[in-house]
């Protein structure tokens, strides 16, 4: 967690969006469907039991049965999607929405899906157009022409829509809806609002305390 100093940080970071104190300027944010790609370890499907209950106590039946572990596998494609919700999708969803509520700005909210890897970070070569790896494809050339003037059109006037493209709306806590984009551009609702629900009650339990 941060250091709240009083001066760089006056407060935690919750608390300033919570009372509208964050800087009062558009916010375009996501994450990618497969961010917990490049951070599987290695762990038993009774170790990962066993960590699941320890650490989410009454909430952990709940999240067993969102990622499941029946074997030793499983628990480790459970353990890295778990660590991914609870580190990137949980955290951008609920930045989006406390952000959505209390600022005077718009915020718009992606999420990344792509056959060509969707892990931590994939998107950024598209953002900024260059090639990671091998050269490209034309359908991978297309994705990144695409994402770039959604993101040039935010960083010019804080709106990443622009004529004749696929209208990216706003996000707002009432209607929730999030660009997918990837091999195709379209709003649609929250992919992941079945796990995120959950991890945000126990969130909100933990910070109760």
């Amino acid at each position: 967690m941060p250091i709240v100093d009083g001066y760089v940080l006056p407060d935690d970071s919750y608390s300033l969006y919570a009372k509208g104190e964050q800087a009062q300027v558009p916010l375009l944010l996501g994450y990618n469907a497969g961010e917990g790609e490049y951070f599987q370890t290695a762990i038993t499907m009774t170790d990962y039991v066993a960590a699941v209950r320890k650490k989410y106590g009454g909430f952990a039946d709940q999240v067993l049965a969102l990622f499941p572990a029946n074997t030793d596998d499983e628990a480790v494609r459970s353990n890295s999607q778990l660590d991914a919700e609870r580190t990137f999708g949980w955290q951008m969803w609920s930045w989006a929405r406390i952000n959505a509520q209390t600022s005077h700005s718009k915020t718009f909210f992606y999420y990344f899906s792509s056959k060509y890897g969707n892990g931590h970070g994939a998107e950024l070569p598209y953002v900024f157009q260059y090639p990671f790896g091998a050269p490209w494809n034309d359908d991978q050339r297309q994705i990144g022409r695409t994402i770039g003037a959604y993101w040039t059109n935010f960083a010019k006037s804080g709106n990443p829509n622009g004529q004749g493209m696929q209208n990216w709306p706003e996000f707002s806590p009432r209607t929730e809806r999030v660009m997918y984009i990837g091999p195709i551009f379209e709003a649609g609702s929250i992919p992941d609002l079945p796990a995120h629900s959950p991890m945000d009650t126990y969130m909100n339990a933990k910070r109760a305390r």
